[in-house]
């Protein structure tokens, strides 16, 4: 008897580790490459009101090759670049994937691209999510 319950706690302990919150998503856009270039950066901000955390624990898009989530900051004086396995929006937070921080990057774009064309890619969410974001290619910032 003790170990059932201890089997169905387990359960619902591990449930609740997985649950994901909701993740609202604005302003998605992608900086338009120069012809030929491999790699193009994408921009959004993430938010979440629900009441759990929400993990985007990466991305894909079939304009793409590949997508990853990438950080970049000042390391004694030199800008680095770095892959991230994942950003988590906690409750009540709102994080912006802006140029010079934290972005999307797409590499191996297998089509060419203008300034507002749209770019669907699917952020992969907490344990086996995804949701689709339209993405806008622009020339610079909005």
């Amino acid at each position: 008897m003790k170990t059932r319950w201890l089997l169905v706690a387990g359960m619902m302990c591990g449930s609740q580790a997985w649950a994901c919150g909701e993740l609202t998503t604005a302003d998605a856009w992608v900086r338009l490459a120069p012809p030929g270039a491999a790699v193009m950066a994408g921009y959004l901000t993430l938010s979440n009101s629900s009441e759990q955390s929400v993990l985007v624990q990466g991305a894909s898009s079939a304009d793409f090759d590949k997508a990853e989530l990438h950080s970049m900051s000042m390391d004694g004086g030199v800008m680095q670049m770095r892959k991230l396995e994942l950003i988590e929006v906690k409750v009540g937070q709102e994080i912006k994937l802006a140029p010079g921080g934290n972005h999307l990057m797409l590499i191996g774009p297998k089509r060419s691209f203008k300034a507002g064309d749209q770019i669907d890619v699917a952020l992969n969410l907490c344990e086996d999510e995804q949701q689709l974001v339209k993405f806008t290619v622009r020339e610079s910032a909005p």
